[in-house]
């Protein structure tokens, strides 16, 4: 075992400014940059889960860029939003999606009442502080991050094959007193057909590339970076991309004058997959039709009533599922 020494004057930003992790009164979490979660991210928050203890984050769903829910010592309310406060350098109400992860310096996380004399009613579910990163004195330094990630499927049903199936058929009949309505050569002849989840699911990658140049001398930093995240999903045709610019500017003209510029801009891309609730066809579900479609057929024979039971275009296009912006 090692000695070690801690700072109990370390700096926290809390609202406002800065005050020393001794005078906190609340409950704070703070995760720096150097304890994020290591993996893919395409929302901000998916640095800091499973990191603050009583702060629950949560995917929606499995899609690439998929939505998370944030909860800060459980749900405060049955008919009100449970929804937290996310402010970014200062401004509320910002979007965590909006942020190249790779700009991030550090999440403080406000878990208890002292924070709505800050914030006010908006902070009675909790408040996430993100700083994003700043300019430093000094020659200007360049920075090049990148990662490439490969995904597959976790889990794949077991489902009957062609064989399988029609001897099932067979079977069913027999019980109840009709024909057998597949001959053994037919049967034979089958062979193991379609795996319909091998046609909708695929193996697939997820890159991200953040350049980036800070510097600046006592008058003036800053800190500029341009992001570049695509990551496609083990579903056919979903996918997410996303473009980040972030400048963030300080002046310091005279010891008693400052003044900062940050400006984020990002555009970004959606592929989703076809369902219920967002194209409005309550038959549009390609996993589970995938799981119940019959394994005597191929993608080529399927008609345009089978089509839409996997939310696909057309019968052309066997793998373009209808895309939701």
């Amino acid at each position: 075992m090692e000695e070690e020494s801690i700072g109990i004057d370390e700096v926290v930003a809390i609202g406002y400014g800065t005050v020393k992790k001794s005078d906190i009164t609340g409950s704070v979490a703070s995760v720096n940059s150097k304890d994020f979660v290591k993996g893919v991210a395409s929302d901000a928050l998916q640095l800091v889960a499973g990191k603050a203890s009583g702060v629950n984050i949560n995917q929606v769903n499995a899609e690439p860029g998929g939505k998370l829910t944030v909860r800060v010592r459980g749900a405060g309310s049955i008919n009100s939003s449970n929804n937290v406060l996310v402010v970014i350098d200062g401004l509320p109400g910002g979007s965590t999606s909006d942020i190249n992860p790779s700009d991030i310096e550090s999440v403080e996380i406000l878990k208890d009442a002292s924070a709505a004399a800050i914030y006010g009613t908006r902070a009675a579910n909790g408040v996430i502080l993100i700083t994003t990163k700043k300019g430093k004195e000094g020659v200007p330094t360049i920075s090049y991050n990148t990662y490439w990630a490969y995904q597959t499927p976790s889990y794949k049903f077991d489902v009957l094959d062609a064989t399988q199936y029609m001897k099932m058929i067979n079977d069913i009949n027999k019980d109840s007193g009709k024909t057998a309505p597949y001959t053994d050569s037919e049967i034979a002849a089958a062979g193991k057909g379609t795996d319909w989840q091998d046609e909708i699911l695929r193996n697939a990658t997820a890159m991200s590339h953040q350049f980036s140049i800070n510097g600046g001398n006592k008058q003036a930093k800053y800190y500029t970076s341009l992001g570049y995240i695509n990551q496609d999903g083990i579903m056919v045709s979903s996918g997410f991309k996303r473009i980040n610019a972030l400048v963030n500017l300080e002046l310091n003209p005279t010891e008693k004058f400052r003044f900062g510029i940050s400006v984020n801009g990002n555009l970004s891309f959606k592929d989703k997959i076809a369902n219920e609730s967002n194209s409005g066809n309550e038959n549009a579900d390609p996993l589970n039709a995938a799981l119940m479609f019959d394994p005597r057929l191929s993608p080529e024979c399927m008609s345009s009533n089978q089509i839409e039971l996997f939310g696909l275009k057309n019968k052309r296009h066997f793998f373009d599922f209808s895309r939701i912006n």
